[in-house]
């Protein structure tokens, strides 16, 4: 049957939130927009619950929302996902916080097209049944979203959902939730013969297959692991992308500077040298969770602890040293969304880890997780 993004049934809905515009002949008018439900619902800028729930309010330096419907069956408490969405808050190095993220609960009486869905700023809904114990956490995958200010070009556009999950598996193996191996065995699917021919820079070649999910969280992990060495991280190169245009060359740039080019370059570029067996493994060592310099962590639930870095990274060309930006960008190739700035969204695909949901691809106003 069919698949939602947005559902309408007897005793609840999830819908979009209305939009208002203001035309004036004469300057600029600020305008003061907020939304209130005209009986039982909860309302956000970009999306609206109608219908009998709850509300559980969370103050992380940012204020967390979270709407539970009556028709939920949460497989994680109301507290599990607010302290999991507080330790993202706090833990994650890069992006400005909303003042206000709103969480709508979605009830699974109807067939969703996704796990999870964030539309605008930092309006975001999560499937009941997600839990918060797992490698592929939506919560974290969505609140990531809401973090991501730079505007992808097509070369990076892997960017957006390669993030997403990365940090979706890194934060539950930080706070203890999932073991080491169950964050190695998502991470290295990126290396399963499905993903043979992605190349990241080029879309058309894990558009069918969500590689920018499954590669790209592999690709980004394994940066995070180079830089990690040199007491830094991929948060910082995420930090430096700021919030206008980000092509290819200033992310090879940005992760230069933070030490890292000819392993990006090599990874996420194509090139007719390439060798498909090789490129970025999974974690191959439990690492260590504690304390460092590199990575911010303020939340009470996040003290103490630290990236478990995707271990050892080959590179394609055979050679685990480095060589210059610009031999590594001439010869360089990978195996292998989000579309954001400050108020607007551009939608991911959803997809399924295993039986679900097919792939759907995204309308031009929303985002919803693959998983």
């Amino acid at each position: 049957g069919e698949r939602h993004l947005y559902a309408v049934t007897d005793g609840w809905a999830i819908v979009r939130s209305p939009t208002v515009g203001i035309r004036t002949t004469r300057g600029r008018v600020a305008a003061d927009e907020r939304y209130r439900v005209d009986g039982e619902g909860a309302a956000g800028p970009h999306m609206t619950y109608l219908g009998a729930h709850t509300t559980r309010v969370r103050n992380a330096d940012q204020r967390f929302r979270l709407v539970v419907p009556e028709a939920a069956e949460m497989t994680a408490t109301p507290a599990a996902a607010l302290d999991t969405l507080e330790h993202a808050s706090g833990r994650l190095g890069f992006g400005e916080r909303d003042e206000s993220v709103f969480v709508v609960v979605a009830p699974t009486s109807v067939e969703w097209a996704a796990t999870g869905l964030q539309r605008g700023d930092a309006d975001l809904w999560i499937r009941d049944v997600q839990p918060v114990d797992t490698p592929t956490n939506a919560w974290i995958h969505e609140y990531v979203h809401t973090r991501q200010e730079h505007e992808p070009t097509r070369e990076t556009r892997w960017t957006v959902e390669a993030m997403a999950e990365y940090y979706a598996a890194l934060l539950p193996y930080e706070a203890g939730r999932i073991s080491f191996q169950q964050f190695r065995r998502k991470l290295t699917r990126g290396r399963s013969d499905t993903y043979e021919d992605v190349v990241l820079a080029a879309p058309s070649t894990w558009e069918a297959n969500d590689g920018d999910y499954v590669t790209g969280a592999l690709v980004w992990g394994a940066l995070d692991r180079r830089l990690n060495a040199d007491a830094t991280s991929m948060d910082a190169v995420a930090a430096s992308f700021g919030t206008g245009e980000l092509d290819h060359e200033q992310f090879l740039g940005a992760v230069e500077t933070a030490g890292g080019r000819p392993s990006a370059a090599r990874w996420s570029a194509p090139s007719s040298t390439r060798t498909p067996s090789r490129g970025p493994t999974g974690p191959s060592t439990s690492p260590t969770r504690g304390s460092s310099p590199a990575r911010r962590s303020r939340s009470p639930s996040s003290s103490g602890t630290t990236a478990p870095s995707p271990a050892t990274t080959r590179c394609r060309s055979g050679s685990t040293g480095r060589r210059s930006a610009s031999d590594a960008a001439a010869s360089s190739r990978v195996s292998g969304r989000r579309y954001r700035s400050r108020g607007r969204s551009r939608p991911r695909a959803s997809s399924t880890s295993g039986p679900g949901p097919q792939p759907q691809r995204p309308s031009s106003s929303s985002r919803p997780s693959r998983r």
